[in-house]
């Protein structure tokens, strides 16, 4: 339990109450509050070609990318590595010097980049592979400038045997994708299941190896519970378990499997009990078609000692019943808290929802489904398809072929879908693929696989002519390996510390870094270069994604090295790549005349257009000899938000020891974080500075003009403090067919809705900001009555 616990805890730190949200917005409309994106041609990413080839796979920091291209000399498909810091494109496979021709397929990156896994018909062990008949089997290599990097074409077999002397199983299928943690000493891949007799049975079972652990021990290979031990009594066909995908840590493996896993929890007054795992056969839809499957996440380290369920069901439709239709392709984030997947059953959230569709679905806190290919309560009237996550599983990739989740729909249609991205933060889906003048592309992608951060997306497509930012760019040899880089924009505030004395600390000050999106940022590197300035802490850390919209602080303190000026700089930058942000903090080294107390403060979250409760900034005058304060100015990322409530300074003259104060209140703008300094200065050109941050948030609130109305009549609906110039759905709970209004300059809000056909009875409004920046707002009960001319009774304020 303690590394679930963990996860939990990192989590929870993470994200807020973004998953509330969406459990409210799915309960309500069925679906999540997505809004459709207007690409123009100042927002269209760019689209790189990378190179010939398809079924891409991205390293963590997106800088490395594995993929099938031809090999020129044997001709058959092999693993190819693009180096997107050096531009280098490199063969990773090739047929053996005297071995069998054949195939490599399926690669997968590991996360830190180092480690490559790919299925191959090649028998490249000498002592433990053969090279006869029809075969494939998993093989992975550790590239260079990795710990324990492999010399060049060499590749260790990982589909072996659990006896004494470990040989090649030989029972892998051709079309299997293995999975590969973040470190790459954990690969998950499917293999043809073993009945009772030995005899390989017709279906395929998962395997976790676990490459820590010696060849021969036990540990190293472990099955996936949850397979019947009988043999399908039905005339529908089983595939088995099969697609899997794995967390960072190698412990969580999602799943899909046509059979029906359910757990039997031990006693636990009972210390000899252990939980038990059954498996059926599922039925299909066709008495003689494929088995209906599900998508299950399997808890490697969950034993008999734990009070958690070892294997889950994500597919999980009304009154936890598995849906009715089949589900596949899941994807996992790097906590394994988070799976999306595709689904064609319908009846996974309230109201049926038709073809296939993308969902998500939330283990932490609490089980949590969302439908992600829709907007606004509309499902995709297209198949989507081919989840792809970022580490947060806030992000997510895929491909559809389904009109009315974007703003403008393609001329006509290739062989594939759009990619299109899902952001969970602010609730928008953009399309990805997108000619370089703004206009959409011709849909043909497929395979998309995306970063840690989200930053960068890559995947197969057939149109790289039309998507190429290079307009030179031709290529007849068929599909491209196309990536779209996405980098967030960053902002670090300036701060003028003041006079402080020669080689003494100054007090502990902030600086704040925003990531204004669209991406995650992950900090690499925090440092400070000038001597004199020491980091004691923060919320930005290495290796913690900032989301975007959100923002993370660094702390310092400055210890001039002697009197006069300095500058000084302090430097975020990300994980992998030249992204820096840089705060520049400026002061002077001398006796100090003029403090502020305190340097720093961190206000409580605050309604947008409404100002926190006032607090005070005393400056003090420290020096020998009278000052006069000139003026107060406003300084930061968002100077304008800072309001000046009682100004003791300005014009004040301070006799040494004396002080004078400054009321001071955040009134936020628009929501997010908000940064801002205070700064004081006087005549003889001495200042002293203060920062106030705050976040600002929407808490909106309505008016109805009636508690009761007849079912032809309309209710009128006022509000104030929402998003100003934004639109927002409004409707009646459980109705899926929500109206679009747009709000005021000044945030205010007037519409009128009518019940739906048919629709009487206690009803409530509830109004849903696609963006998701407030909770879903839901207004008390209006009763509608069948009286068609019934007057509406007035209502009082919500």
């Amino acid at each position: 339990m303690a590394a679930r616990n963990t996860r939990l805890a990192i989590r929870s730190r993470r994200r807020a109450a973004t998953s509330a949200v969406t459990v409210l917005v799915a309960g309500l409309f069925a679906s999540t509050a997505f809004a459709t994106s207007v690409n123009s041609p100042e927002l269209a990413p760019p689209v790189e070609i990378a190179a010939t080839g398809s079924t891409p796979s991205v390293s963590g920091d997106g800088a490395r990318i594995v993929f099938v291209a031809p090999d020129p000399v044997s001709g058959f498909d092999q693993i190819w590595l693009s180096d997107r810091t050096t531009g280098e494109v490199t063969q990773l496979s090739a047929v053996p010097e005297g071995g069998r021709g054949g195939a490599s397929r399926n690669p997968a990156i590991s996360r830190d980049g180092c480690t490559v896994a790919m299925v191959t018909e090649l028998a490249l062990d000498l002592f433990r592979d053969d090279d006869f008949a029809s075969r494939w089997d998993i093989y992975r290599t550790v590239l260079p400038t990795c710990p324990g990097e492999f010399e060049s074409g060499e590749w260790e077999l990982v589909s072996t045997r659990a006896d004494a002397e470990p040989t090649a199983r030989n029972d892998v299928a051709a079309d299997q994708v293995p999975a590969v943690n973040a470190s790459g000493d954990v690969i998950v891949y499917a293999r043809a299941a073993v009945l009772a007799d030995g005899v390989a049975a017709g279906w395929t079972s998962i395997e976790a190896i676990d490459l820590t652990v010696p060849l021969g021990e036990p540990g190293r290979i472990l099955p996936a519970p949850g397979l019947p031990t009988t043999t399908p009594v039905s005339a529908n066909t089983y595939v088995g378990q099969r697609d899997p995908a794995i967390s960072d840590d190698g412990d969580t493996i999602a799943f899909t499997s046509d059979a029906t896993i359910d757990v039997l929890l031990a006693d636990i007054n009972d210390p000899e009990a252990v939980d038990e795992v059954t498996a059926t056969w599922a039925a299909g839809v066709e008495l003689t078609g494929p088995a209906t499957t599900q998508v299950y996440i399997w808890t490697r380290s969950l034993g008999a000692d734990d009070d958690s369920l070892p294997i889950r069901l994500v597919s999980n439709g009304r009154g936890g019943k598995p849906g009715s239709r089949s589900s596949g392709q899941p994807a996992l984030s790097a906590l394994g808290d988070v799976v999306a997947f595709t689904s064609a059953a319908p009846d996974l959230l309230d109201g049926d929802i038709a073809g296939s569709q993308i969902y998500r679905a939330d283990f932490e806190p609490d089980f949590a489904l969302t439908l992600i290919s829709g907007v606004d309560g509309v499902p995709g009237d297209g198949a989507s398809t081919q989840a792809a996550l970022d580490a947060t599983g806030d992000l997510i990739t895929f491909i559809s072929e389904a009109t009315n989740l974007v703003a403008v729909a393609p001329s006509h249609r290739g062989v594939g879908g759009d990619v299109l991205l899902a952001d969970l933060g602010i609730g928008s889906i953009e399309r990805l693929t997108m000619r370089p003048d703004g206009l959409p592309a011709t849909p043909s992608a497929s395979a998309p696989s995306v970063s840690a951060s989200g930053r960068v997306v890559s995947f197969s497509t057939e149109n790289g002519s039309e998507l190429a930012a290079d307009a030179s760019f031709t290529n007849e040899l068929g599909a491209e390996i196309a990536v779209i880089d996405r980098p967030p924009v960053l902002s670090m505030s300036n701060i003028d510390i003041g006079t402080v004395a020669a080689f003494t600390d100054s007090p502990r000050w902030f600086t704040t870094l925003e990531n204004l999106g669209p991406s995650s940022f992950v900090p690499g590197q925090i440092w400070a270069p000038d001597a004199g300035v020491r980091l004691t802490g923060g919320t930005c850390v290495v290796l913690a994604p900032v989301a975007p919209g959100s923002s993370c602080t660094v702390e310092f303190i400055v210890t001039p090295l002697g009197d006069g000026p300095f500058a000084a700089t302090i430097n975020v930058r990300e994980r992998s790549g030249p992204l820096t942000a840089t705060a520049i903090v400026t002061g002077s080294g001398g006796t100090p005349s003029i403090v502020a107390a305190p340097s720093g403060v961190v206000l409580a979250p605050t309604e947008v257009g409404a100002s926190t409760e006032p607090t005070v900034i005393t400056y003090i005058n420290t020096g020998p000899f009278p000052e006069v304060v000139t003026g107060l100015g406003r300084g930061g990322n968002h100077p304008g938000d800072l309001q000046i409530l009682i100004d003791g300074c300005t014009g004040r003259t301070l006799e040494s020891g004396e002080t004078c104060e400054v009321g001071v209140a955040l009134a936020p703008t628009i929501d997010g974080p908000r940064n801002t300094i205070l700064t004081a200065a006087t005549a003889a050109g001495a200042t002293a500075s203060s920062v106030i941050d705050g976040v600002g948030r929407y808490a909106p609130g309505i008016v109805l003009d009636a508690e009761v109305i007849g079912q032809r009549r309309q209710v009128i609906i006022s509000g104030l403090g929402f998003p100003a110039n934004a639109i927002v759905t409004i409707g009646w709970s459980g109705d899926d067919r929500p109206l679009r209004v747009g709000t005021g300059e000044d945030g205010s809000l007037h519409a009128r809705l009518a019940p739906a056909p048919g629709m009487t009875g206690p009803q409530t409004v509830t109004i849903i900001d696609p963006d998701l920046r407030f909770e879903p707002l839901i207004s008390r009960t209006v009763l509608i009555t069948s009286d068609t001319h019934r007057r509406p009774r007035p209502a009082i304020e919500d």
